[in-house]
């Protein structure tokens, strides 16, 4: 008899179809966070820059009227004034930002940190603006600098009043901290996908192999002869996929088989009755000869006596 080959855990079609799938998930997820994280940092930096500059605007605006209007009835914004107005300034959703003001040489007015009041800024970038240099009174910038090596992003508008500048200024570090976590985040749904898809793929896997498994069991029992139909063939034979269309023509064949296998049963009662009249034949013929050597000698006998 020969020996029965066993399918190998690795060698298997469930193994390669869930390797497929994982590896398909693993691609798709790497591709898509390949792509959407440098996005992403673009989308993000340039909506920061967006709401910089969108509420320094606003806030420079308001700044302006509060000028205006203590011009309009004599008097002149002192450094409390300023104080108590730009320390209400904020950005909803961030947590390092602060509003601060100087005069158009970059003497600052106004500062969270009193201790700076009256200095200057030593921001190249900062004093030098396209805006600072062509006066451009009433526009809002989006800048970059350093103050003592710590990078800063900053709104700057230039009151087209007093030539006052406010800066809305945040530490460049709390975007790039929250594009950090939203990277971990992306990455921490690229694994949780990868493993809900190979969950799935596993469980469409299963409800592909198993009936598989169920027809190759039908077909080893053929194979053995034994042709008893159970109850999972009428249950594969009624699905509609080719899982159906392979346990049909599996019943087919059977059928078959069982066709031929009466036929030759029938040919071989038929030959069993044919060797039995056969048998009786020659017996007949045997009785027949004997009788008739019987005859003969008992003849032979007679004639021997009487000469």
């Amino acid at each position: 008899m020969k020996k029965e080959t066993k399918t190998r855990i690795w060698s298997s079609l469930a193994a390669k179809l869930v390797l497929l799938a994982v590896v398909s998930a693993v691609t798709a997820n790497a591709f898509n966070l390949w792509t959407s994280i440098p996005t992403m940092k673009t989308v993000y930096l340039e909506q920061l820059e967006s709401t910089l500059v969108g509420t320094t605007s606003l806030y420079g605006a308001f700044l302006d009227a509060q000028v205006e209007n203590a011009n309009q009835i004599g008097e002149s914004m002192q450094p409390e004034d300023y104080a108590t107005i730009i320390e209400t300034f904020h950005i909803h959703g961030m947590e390092t930002e602060y509003g601060y003001l100087t005069d158009s040489n970059g003497v600052i007015l106004y500062h969270p940190d009193s201790s700076l009041i009256g200095k200057k800024r030593n921001m190249t970038e900062w004093t030098e603006s396209e805006s600072v240099q062509e006066n451009a009174y009433g526009k809002t910038n989006f800048i970059t600098y350093s103050v003592d090596g710590s990078p800063k992003y900053a709104g700057q508008y230039i009151s087209n009043i007093d030539g006052n500048i406010l800066v809305i200024e945040m530490e460049a570090n709390e975007p790039r901290t929250r594009l950090k976590a939203a990277n971990m985040q992306n990455v921490r749904g690229g694994i949780f996908a990868i493993g809900i898809s190979s969950v799935l793929s596993i469980l469409f896997i299963r409800s592909l192999l198993v009936p598989i498994r169920q027809i190759i069991s039908i077909v080893l029992k053929t194979t053995d002869l034994d042709f008893v139909k159970q109850d999972i063939q009428d249950k594969l034979s009624r699905r509609s996929d080719e899982v159906g269309a392979m346990s049909r023509a599996i019943d087919q064949m059977r059928e078959r088989i069982v066709g031929h296998m009466e036929g030759i049963r029938g040919l071989s009662n038929q030959i069993d009755k044919g060797s039995e009249a056969l048998n009786r034949i020659a017996f007949q013929v045997n009785e027949d000869a004997d009788d008739n050597s019987a005859s003969a000698e008992e003849s032979h006998s007679r004639q021997a006596c009487f000469p």
